[in-house]
C-alpha cells in the first residue's frame, strides 16, 4: 500500500509549483489593479478639486 502513496509524491510537488506560480500571477495582477485604482482615484479627487474651485469663482 506503501508504493499507492510514491506516485502522489511525485506529482504533488509540480502541482504544488504550478498552483504557487498561478497565485503570484494572480497577486501581480491584483497589486497593477489597485495601483491603477489609486491612480484613479487621485485623479478623481484632483478633476473634483479643480470642479469646485471653479463652482466658486463661478458663485462670486
Amino acid at each position: 500500500s506503501t508504493e499507492c502513496h510514491f506516485p502522489d509524491t511525485l506529482i504533488l510537488p509540480e502541482n504544488f509549483k504550478d498552483s504557487r506560480m498561478k497565485r503570484k500571477g494572480l497577486v501581480k495582477r491584483i497589486q497593477a489593479f489597485l495601483a491603477e485604482c489609486d491612480t484613479v482615484e487621485q485623479n478623481i479627487c484632483r478633476e473634483t478639486e479643480r470642479l469646485q474651485s471653479t463652482n466658486l469663482a463661478l458663485a462670486d
